[in-house]
């Protein structure tokens, strides 16, 4: 259980070494970013009164169907750096 207003740097690297595990074996993205959510919930509590302090969450995935050309020419930036892949 960690207690946010008391989050240790050593609390930090456990909670971040026990996040990481997680998705470990999902079968999906969906499987990990819900037990993600899961462990947050369960274990970022109030040390005095034992209540959770994460509110329950739902993950989605957004899906981006643009190719890198048509975000190229959005951005100065973005058509610069595809340059070289369109053969300009």
């Amino acid at each position: 259980m960690y207690d946010l207003t008391r989050f240790t740097l050593k609390e930090m690297t456990a909670c971040g070494a026990a996040l990481r595990k997680l998705g470990s074996g999902a079968a999906s993205m969906e499987e990990a970013a819900d037990r993600l959510i899961r462990y947050l919930y369960d274990y970022l509590v109030d040390q005095q009164t034992g209540a959770k302090t994460c509110a329950w969450s739902v993950s989605s995935k957004r899906i981006r169907t643009r190719t890198w050309r048509q975000n190229s020419r959005s951005s100065p930036v973005g058509d610069s750096m595809a340059r070289p892949y369109r053969g300009e």
